[in-house]
């Protein structure tokens, strides 16, 4: 049963990849970013509306006050992460490798 639900996985992953709008920029935290926004809603909601450090902090306050599972660590990482590339009052740099 195991290696058919992986066989499945891997089909559908061949014939349906990620499209660039299901990812955030690359960069430090992108990651866990995706991974923690992505429980509740679609990563365009983050792309559509570029925040300040503080907005960002409140809505991952928000965030973690509805239930969403993160550490202060994780928190901190992912603040980190979108204050640099989805800033609405300073360019983002270039996507890591």
């Amino acid at each position: 049963m195991r290696r058919k639900c992986f066989a499945l996985f891997l089909l559908i992953g061949i014939q349906f990849p990620l499209k660039a709008e299901d990812k955030l920029i690359s960069g430090p935290g992108s990651t866990l970013t995706e991974n923690k926004c992505k429980i509740c809603h679609e990563l365009n909601h983050i792309r559509r509306t570029p925040l300040s450090r503080g907005e960002w902090a409140d809505n991952l306050k928000n965030m973690k006050e509805r239930g969403t599972p993160m550490t202060a660590a994780e928190q901190a990482q992912i603040l980190d992460y979108l204050s640099v590339y989805y800033n609405r009052e300073k360019p983002a740099p270039a996507p890591s490798p």
